[in-house]
């Protein structure tokens, strides 16, 4: 069975946090304020530059939020052209945009390459 972009970045994620305690090599762990943040691959169209520093940015704004000890889930979407401008921004946590992030995405110095790129990127959040 071979599976779509997508999938191959929420899948490892979910099982590592739902179905299991394995840490697998496919996802990374961060703790922030009362969380563990199970992260999944970067799922990059064309070659795109590395997403750490804004991840890094995100994890500090979402332990800066007010959020409920419950599972939560979040996604980013970007779509950047040649001279480093987004031009499709999406941050979701649990389904509904999160401002803090959204405008983080908006405003993120993103690198200028020869070409636009996209990235997607999925993460939860586990209680402690």
């Amino acid at each position: 069975m071979q599976l779509h972009l997508e999938q191959r970045g929420t899948l490892p994620v979910l099982l590592a946090t739902l179905c299991t305690d394995d840490r697998n090599d496919r996802v990374t762990w961060e703790t922030i304020d009362g969380f563990d943040v199970c992260s999944g691959p970067y799922l990059q169209h064309e070659a795109s530059p590395d997403m750490r520093g804004y991840f890094e940015q995100l994890l500090r704004r979402l332990a800066a939020a007010a959020l409920s000890q419950e599972l939560h889930w979040g996604y980013t979407y970007v779509c950047v052209d040649e001279r480093g401008k987004p031009f499709v921004t999406v941050m979701m946590l649990d389904n509904e945009p999160f401002e803090p992030g959204t405008n983080l995405v908006r405003r993120f110095r993103w690198p200028a390459i020869s070409h636009g790129y996209s990235v997607r990127h999925f993460f939860v959040l586990v209680p402690r």
